[in-house]
């Protein structure tokens, strides 16, 4: 199905954010809210302790001999789409709000 009016492109894009947006919502609000911690905090710790030793410790006046050791490989993807799924929900709750009060 082709979509031609712009207007309706736009209110397919508003929908498909807006389900995004209260999927996150009910894992958040349900009975099963803490479980998500399972996996944010990891790899918060994990991106929290490269960013840190990248920052001070790598080539700095504190520089180390050891280095914090990446992901495997299918990890690696599975991380990143992680973390970035927290800022992209984020984002498309403020999109939404914005939008709401308009």
């Amino acid at each position: 199905m082709s979509v031609d009016n712009e207007t309706e492109r736009q209110r397919i894009k508003t929908e498909a954010v807006l389900t995004y947006v209260n999927a996150q919502a009910a894992v958040l609000t349900g009975r099963g809210w803490w479980f998500p911690i399972f996996f944010i905090a990891p790899l918060g710790l994990w991106f929290g302790s490269v960013c840190l030793y990248s920052v001070l410790l790598c080539a700095s006046a504190y520089a180390q001999d050891w280095t914090i050791a990446a992901l495997p490989a299918p990890l690696n993807d599975w991380a990143g789409a992680n973390i970035g799924s927290l800022f992209l929900a984020k984002t498309g709750e403020q999109i939404l709000a914005e939008w709401r009060s308009k």
